[in-house]
């Protein structure tokens, strides 16, 4: 096809018009509420594991230091809704600058560190237990799921590194080592069709919900997909809706009003005083809050704390920002810092079960998230600057 040539003024001589600039994909921004949230939820989860395995390992750990306890949800839908938000947003980003090829080969190559991160993390606690006496070893492996003869420790090993297998403590992070697996087509489908991909998500959550799904499907599904803490046919929802909240044209427009930010705290309260009133046997538990099928209620609740942390975050940036600076410096840096402060919770947790040394708990409890603050700023300086 010929070229179309236009006449320079001033030499009289053709030349080609200039080609138009390609459009250069859209930078990505960085949002502090983010951030700030997944910090957030990664400091409760470690205290949770750590007051969890305090108490099943024969200690005693009051768990009253977290909202965990005092709401229908707990932090681990805040970490996968804000990693949602996360994927929807580096993926887009890639897919605009590398294409779907890139989009796919960055995915898998994500996954790949996620899955060897948590290989690392469980052969790591194997390890800590190793140097335990008979009794305390067996106790702590057995809390993690992991047996504690040779010959089944090394097949419980392998079926995890298969995904064959859910480990106590780590089956969130192999989670979402499978949604990065499918990412690719979870970010595809959200971009071409955001409504399309939420109803066909909320339908698939409707499913798990169903008295069949729980009977019938359910029990008949890999571990590693409907395991004993999060069925991932449910907990995709949360990741779909991250993805598709990620997109520039809504999120840059997201915001909770102050009014509402009260109004979600007035009602988290509400949860709150339900919960410690059904405790005592004064009214009956709330319904439809089972955490492996994400209940309705369940995700309700997940999604009011993650709209009212939103809403908080925004409007105390400034004024409070002495307060987010060591949980955004937790979040920038999720994978790493989630693996050393999963790994700090177990080993603190046994620790004090071993010690017994009375009032050693609430040290243990306050010095956990000082060190995974003092983690983040160490891997940071060391890595993320290179």
């Amino acid at each position: 096809m010929p070229i179309a040539t236009i006449a320079d003024p001033a030499s009289g001589r053709m030349t080609a018009p200039e080609a138009a600039p390609s459009p250069q994909p859209r930078a990505r921004r960085r949002y502090p509420e983010i951030d700030a949230i997944r910090g957030i939820a990664m400091v409760t989860i470690a205290l949770n594991h750590y007051g969890l395995l305090v108490n099943a390992m024969g200690g005693y750990a009051y768990r009253g230091f977290t909202p965990t306890l005092f709401g229908f949800s707990s932090a681990a839908e805040l970490f996968v809704l804000v990693a949602g938000l996360s994927l929807g947003l580096a993926g887009t980003a890639i897919r605009e600058r590398s294409g779907t090829g890139g989009l796919v080969r960055w995915a898998w190559r994500r996954a790949a560190i996620l899955w060897a991160a948590n290989l690392a993390l469980l052969l790591s606690i194997v390890a800590l237990a190793a140097v335990l006496e008979e009794g305390w070893r067996e106790r702590l492996l057995a809390q993690i799921g992991i047996g504690n003869e040779p010959v089944r420790m090394l097949r419980d090993i392998v079926a995890t590194a298969l995904l064959q297998r859910s480990p106590q403590f780590l089956d969130i992070l192999q989670m979402y080592t499978v949604f990065l697996a499918i990412a690719p087509l979870l970010i595809l489908a959200a971009v071409a069709a955001p409504r399309g991909a939420l109803l066909a998500s909320l339908g698939v959550w409707s499913l798990v919900q169903s008295p069949v799904y729980a009977e019938a499907i359910g029990p008949s599904l890999p571990a590693v997909i409907s395991g004993v803490n999060f069925d991932l046919l449910a907990w995709q929802a949360l990741i779909v809706l991250g993805i598709i909240l990620a997109a520039p044209a809504m999120l840059e427009r997201f915001s909770v009003p102050k009014v509402v930010t009260a109004a979600l705290a007035l009602a988290l309260i509400a949860s709150a005083v339900w919960v410690v009133l059904a405790a005592k046997g004064h009214i009956p538990p709330a319904p439809m809050i089972g955490k492996p099928n994400l209940g309705p209620l369940r995700l309700l609740h997940a999604l009011a704390y993650m709209a009212f942390l939103w809403g908080l975050v925004s409007a105390t940036r400034e004024s409070l920002a002495w307060l987010w600076r060591p949980f955004s410096a937790i979040g920038r840096q999720a994978l790493p810092v989630f693996c050393i402060s999963t790994w700090l919770a177990v080993a603190l947790a046994t620790m004090i079960v071993t010690l017994d040394r009375e009032g050693s708990f609430y040290v243990a409890y306050a010095a956990l998230p000082v060190l995974t603050w003092l983690a983040a700023r160490a891997w940071s300086r060391a890595f993320a600057q290179r």
